[in-house]
């Protein structure tokens, strides 16, 4: 507790400017594994970024039905500092695997651009930040988050996951993380998301796996729901004014 209070009073420090609130978030999945991607940029309405995840075994192995997960990623602010820029995330990882499948989705993970300086713990039980390949697959991360540090290669600076911890089939883990960047970042670029699932069981020989994006999307805040229903209200409104007209008849 001490160490964190420390550390937010540090941080707190740094800081010179309020807080941004929201988000433009851009999303693009492929086109190949690996290069699904969620732009922040500071400003916009959108703020969450929502991938769905597959699983499979390994690279070049089919994917395994019913083993699946979706991680919602929401900016909550950003932060200009002295010589470092904040971004301030919420995470939700859902284990959302089924058709007799059980897992443990323990670890998840992307790269970002530009490069982090720093990733910061701030709550939530995934408590060990790392970098490095997700197991069952040549995929190595600059940032990972998970629980437990494991054993052997899963200890607590690489994104190998552990012997134990992670939401199980139907249950979620939410909690958030800070990134820091040298200078001032008006926008960053994180791509190469992936999830490692652990303790899987259903499946004949397999007991871990990875997982890539296969849909994604963005949730607009309550507000932006507001606005584009009453736009596409408008809009069928003026449409059916501008086709009664057209067909309006006059008789001299």
């Amino acid at each position: 507790m001490l160490k964190n209070l420390l550390r937010a009073a540090a941080v707190g420090g740094l800081l010179m400017a309020t807080q941004t609130a929201h988000a433009a978030v851009t999303v693009v999945v492929g086109p190949a594994p690996g290069q699904s991607s969620a732009v922040y940029t500071p400003g916009g309405s959108n703020n969450t970024a929502t991938f769905n995840f597959n699983g499979f075994s390994g690279n070049n192995a089919p994917v395994i039905p019913g083993l699946t997960s979706t991680l919602a990623l929401k900016l909550l602010g950003v932060t200009y500092g002295a010589t470092s820029t904040f971004y301030s995330f919420e995470y939700v990882l859902t284990n959302t695997s089924s058709n007799g499948v059980t897992s443990r989705a323990s670890v998840f993970g992307f790269n970002s651009n530009p490069d982090l300086k720093k990733a910061f713990y701030v709550s939530g039980p995934f408590d060990k930040i790392g970098s490095g390949n997700l197991s069952n697959g040549n995929n190595p991360l600059e940032f990972c988050i998970k629980n437990s540090t494991g054993n052997g290669n899963g200890g607590a600076n690489n994104c190998a996951g552990g012997n134990n911890g992670g939401p199980t089939n139907g249950n979620s883990f939410t909690g958030s993380f800070d990134l820091e960047y040298a200078g001032v970042v008006n926008s960053i670029d994180l791509t190469d998301f992936g999830v490692r699932y652990q303790s899987i069981e259903g499946v004949t020989g397999v007991e871990s796996g990875i997982g890539r994006p296969i849909m994604s999307g963005i949730v607009p805040e309550p507000a932006t729901w507001a606005m584009m229903i009453l736009g596409f209200g408008l809009i069928g409104g003026a449409l059916r004014s501008r086709k009664a007209q057209a067909v309006r008849v006059t008789y001299a």
